[in-house]
């Protein structure tokens, strides 16, 4: 099956992860209309263009994390709503 949504929100969640290449993902992560992983305690990056690769994404939301350095606010056109506030993005 295609995975639609992820929904983390608020689950205590700590380390480090990286954002990248989830729209080639093997595990059908093309088709991810939501992703909502705020409120953890997650740090890395969100690399480029990451969010641009998933065509179907309208709702992302990784607010109140610790993710750092750029913040690439490309998105496909269906993304609606995006929250990237309280984390620690240069500009």
């Amino acid at each position: 099956g295609i995975i639609t949504e992820i929904n983390m929100r608020n689950n205590n969640l700590t380390g480090v992860r990286s954002i990248y290449r989830l729209g080639s993902s093997p595990f059908g992560l093309a088709g991810l209309t939501k992703l909502d992983i705020a409120e953890n305690n997650l740090s890395g990056t969100v690399y480029s263009g990451v969010m641009l690769f998933l065509q179907k994404l309208e709702h992302v939301d990784i607010s109140n994390n610790e993710f750092s350095g750029y913040a690439d606010m490309t998105f496909s056109p269906a993304t609606k709503y995006a929250n990237f506030s309280h984390n620690k993005f240069s500009s």
